[in-house]
């Protein structure tokens, strides 16, 4: 499989030792608290909610670094050519961020194809996102909150796939070093021609306002 997309280049350096766990953690404890209305039924009205009540969990808890939403890359030329859902950006660093890409899950239909697709995982297994960087994360928005269906479901996916997403050996779904106690949420491991790389995978159960 040939790889494309923005060119690697780890001389962009790592996060600081624990951002990325920090930021796990604080998307499941912001999503622990949200309701989303009733019309947040696509995936881009979702990951807005989403990203301002991390924003607003940003300033009420004075931390350093920062949210954007539907961050726009492009070439030498200003043609865009990739659009993120959600970086973090770790303190005192402006040029590399922790990107989370979203997908919805059980819509009724699993979607678990379009979470490793070509708008889900394989953007960071080309290079659009995360060039140069460690790891990214995927957020599959449980529509229905069954999340033992979502996660069989994105197992199977990962698994069917493993080739093209440039598996490590054993590198499949597992749950995630850094989010013990949490059995849906995991991560997946792949050997990309630059090196290893990490994706996690939060499945997020919606809850729907009663009003």
């Amino acid at each position: 499989m040939k790889i494309s997309g923005i060119g690697r280049d780890r001389s962009l350096g790592l996060f600081p030792d624990g951002f990325v766990g920090e930021v796990l953690h604080l998307v499941i404890e912001t999503w622990a608290e949200l309701e989303l209305p009733r019309g947040a039924k696509k995936e881009p009205r979702i990951t807005k909610l989403l990203a301002r009540a991390l924003r607003q969990r940003f300033d009420e808890e004075q931390r350093d670094g920062f949210v954007t939403i539907e961050d726009p890359d492009s070439d030498d030329d200003g043609k865009e050519i990739s659009r993120t859902d959600i970086r973090v950006f770790p303190p005192k660093q402006h040029l590399a961020a922790f990107v989370l890409e979203s997908k919805r899950l059980n819509t009724p239909k699993s979607n678990a194809s379009e979470f490793v697709g070509t708008g889900g995982m394989m953007c960071f297994i080309v290079g659009k996102y995360s060039a140069g960087l460690p790891s990214g994360a995927m957020l599959g928005y449980v529509m229905d909150a069954n999340l033992p269906r979502a996660h069989a479901a994105v197992c199977r996916a990962v698994q069917n796939k493993r080739t093209a997403l440039l598996m490590k050996s054993g590198g499949e779904y597992q749950v995630s070093t850094l989010l013990k106690g949490h059995p849906w949420h995991g991560e997946t491991r792949h050997l990309l021609p630059d090196g290893g790389f990490t994706i996690y995978h939060l499945l997020l159960p919606v809850r729907w306002k009663t009003r």
